[in-house]
Parts: C-alpha cells; sequence; structure tokens
C-alpha cells in the first residue's frame, strides 16, 4: 500500500469507526485530477464515501487557480459546495474536514452517476444523445441563477475575494495578471501584444458600460468531460448529476459558465458539430430560465482569458502529451482576437485525454 493510500486508509478509518474498509481505489489516467488527491472508498457493507485531499506533486501554482489568478483551498470548495446547494446542481455531503501530512482533506458522501466522457463512449458516441445530454446539463446549470451576489470576484469560504462592483472591472484584474507572467508575455512578441492588449481594452470598455448594474450570480468553472458525473439510465440520463471539482467558482455574468464547455465540450466530436452543440445547450439553458443570449465581446473576453492562462499554465511542462501545448494556446489566443480562431482546437488538442472520436 503507497503511503497516500496508507493516510487515506487512516482517514477513514478515524471517521469511521468500526466500518470495515473493502477497498481505497485512487482515481488515476485520465479521470485524476492535477491538484488533487481523489480516492474511492468502498465499505464491507456495500456503501461508499470519497476522500479529495492535496497532492503535493500536483500541478497547482503556489496554490493560486489558473483562470483567474485566486487562492484555492479546501474551505472555498466547501463554501462553493454549500451554495450550489441552493441550485438543481447535485453536489456531496461533506462527512469531515480535517488535516493530515499531506494537508487538509476531505471526506465526501459518493456521487452517483458516471463521467460525462464514459456516458457518451458507453452511449456509443450517437451525435442526438449527445444534443439532448447538453440540452438537459444546459437546463440543470441554469438552476446556478438561484445564487446571485452584490458584487464580482471569487467564491472564498470568507466571502468575495478580490471583489469588484462593476464586471468590466473584475475581468481587467483577471485579464490584467497576464501581462505580468514571464510564462505568458514570453510567448508574444511586442506586435502580437499590442494587438492582444488593444482588442482586450476595447472590449473592456464596452463591458463596463453595458454591464454596469449587471447582478452577478455564482459561476462554476472547468467542467469537462471528465470531471462531471450524469445520469447513467433512467428518464434523466445525460443528465448533470454532480459537481465536485468547485475550486474555481465565481461570482461573475452567467456566460462566463459556458467558457470550458464551448472550448472543449462542444465541439467534441469536432467543428462540424459545435453549432448544433452549443444551440442544444443554450436551449436547455434558456429552458432552465438563464439568459442565454451570447454576447460577442464577452465572449471573446472570457475565450482570450481561458486560453492565456492555458498559455501560462503549460509553459515548461513536459509529460509527452502536453509539451508544446504553451505556443499552440498563443496561436489559438491571436485566432481569437483576429475572429478566425478553430472552435474545436482545444477539443482536438486534448484528443489524446478525452479520446473521444471525431465524427465527420
Amino acid at each position: 500500500m503507497s503511503e497516500p493510500t496508507m493516510l487515506v486508509h487512516k482517514a477513514v478509518e478515524r471517521h469511521f469507526t468500526g466500518r470495515a474498509i473493502a477497498q481505497i481505489q485512487p482515481i488515476v489516467g485520465n479521470q485524476a485530477g492535477l491538484m488533487h488527491l481523489n480516492y474511492t472508498v468502498e465499505f464491507g457493507d456495500g456503501g461508499k464515501a470519497f476522500y479529495r485531499g492535496h497532492n503535493p506533486t500536483g500541478l497547482g501554482v503556489a496554490g493560486m487557480d489558473i483562470y483567474f489568478g485566486d487562492p484555492i483551498s479546501l474551505e472555498r470548495e466547501v463554501e462553493v459546495m454549500s451554495l450550489l446547494r441552493k441550485t438543481k446542481v447535485p453536489v456531496p455531503d461533506v462527512y469531515a474536514f480535517e488535516e493530515n501530512e499531506y494537508g487538509k482533506y476531505l471526506l465526501l458522501s459518493f456521487v452517483e452517476g458516471i463521467h460525462f466522457r464514459q456516458y457518451l463512449d458507453e452511449q456509443g458516441h450517437k451525435l442526438d444523445i449527445f444534443f439532448d445530454a447538453l440540452r438537459k446539463i444546459g437546463c440543470t446549470l441554469a438552476s446556478t441563477r438561484a445564487v446571485t451576489f452584490d458584487r464580482c470576484g471569487s467564491i472564498q469560504s470568507t466571502g468575495l475575494g478580490d471583489a469588484r462592483d462593476n464586471y468590466g472591472d473584475r475581468l481587467s484584474d483577471i485579464l490584467g495578471r497576464h501581462e505580468k507572467n514571464p510564462k505568458v508575455r514570453g510567448q508574444f512578441n511586442t506586435d502580437e501584444w499590442a494587438e492582444l492588449m488593444e482588442c482586450v481594452n476595447r472590449g473592456l470598455g464596452f463591458v463596463r458600460e453595458q454591464y454596469a448594474e449587471h447582478k452577478p450570480q455564482i459561476v462554476l468553472y472547468d467542467l469537462h468531460s471528465r470531471n462531471f458525473n450524469v445520469y447513467a439510465g433512467g428518464e434523466r440520463a445525460g443528465d448533470l448529476c454532480s459537481a465536485f471539482d468547485v475550486e474555481f467558482a465565481q461570482s461573475a455574468h452567467g456566460s462566463l459558465e459556458w467558457t470550458p464547455l464551448e472550448a472543449v465540450v462542444f465541439p467534441m466530436y469536432g467543428a462540424k458539430w459545435f453549432p448544433l452543440a452549443k444551440q442544444a445547450f443554450l436551449e436547455g439553458y434558456g429552458e432552465g430560465g438563464g439568459d442565454s443570449t451570447v454576447d460577442p465581446v464577452l465572449q471573446q473576453l472570457h475565450l482570450v482569458n481561458h486560453g492565456l492562462s492555458a498559455t501560462g499554465f503549460y509553459s515548461g511542462l513536459r509529460d509527452g502529451i502536453r509539451d508544446n501545448w504553451a505556443g499552440t494556446f498563443k496561436g489559438w489566443v491571436m485566432g481569437i482576437v483576429r475572429g478566425d480562431y478553430d472552435p474545436a482546437f482545444c477539443a482536438d488538442l486534448t484528443r489524446p485525454l478525452h479520446k473521444a472520436p471525431k465524427i465527420e
């Protein structure tokens, strides 16, 4: 038994006294997180639980989230899960929140369902099932509108971090940090950066004026096909049934929530199907009571931040898969700025990870 697994075993024994442990399985490979140690716990009576703790060898950047530059913590995740209980997005119950040699950890109720990617695989990668699932997921995610805030910022256990009254100012803070990051700035020459900043500043001016009175809501982020679960069967097959990777949650414009979906989920089967996938999701989002209006300026700024964040995060990373991702993400960002980007870029780039087939 490895050292991390032994620590998990001790934690489970301490919190589930007298309950026989049948098996503790690390979540590894393409299902594993980059910043956490995640384990499935099975008991002799057939029950299950979930362990989530700090990964000391993970790819976290100095305890900060990679998309918004905010502190990440399990305390933050617990707060976000408590807020999500006011919505239709299911979240696990928290059994314990303690600390061991690797840092703080959570013991959570086991979330049912299967990863979205696995669901699509088991359904034979049929496009009609894919679109139907996106419609259901959109309808469920629209319920996040029930949790609103007076200001924009990162959702922390102590309140909103780096809070701003105007969403344009919050986006300016988020996007402005990239110029100070040599891993990002170093990928662009002077002319490219000037072109990028001209686009960003023009967009921020529009957002500051257009959304001055906007009421921000809770926004999940980094939703991709391998980090949320859907119902495997029944009437709600394909619908969102659990969200547990909520460390990037924001108080922001609701459309921010769509950005990672637009980057890696809608184009899973290729650019050809991207418009229909996005349409299905937005139809469901509207049916669920959400505002499904697409603002091209917000969309552009959100995607630029997503791309710049990935550029910095993957700079210097060598794992045989992501070796050249920083440079390719930089090229994608310039395409977004110029209005001629490939909507399937991220899905195609990450195909070695999500392994969904490209459908012609």
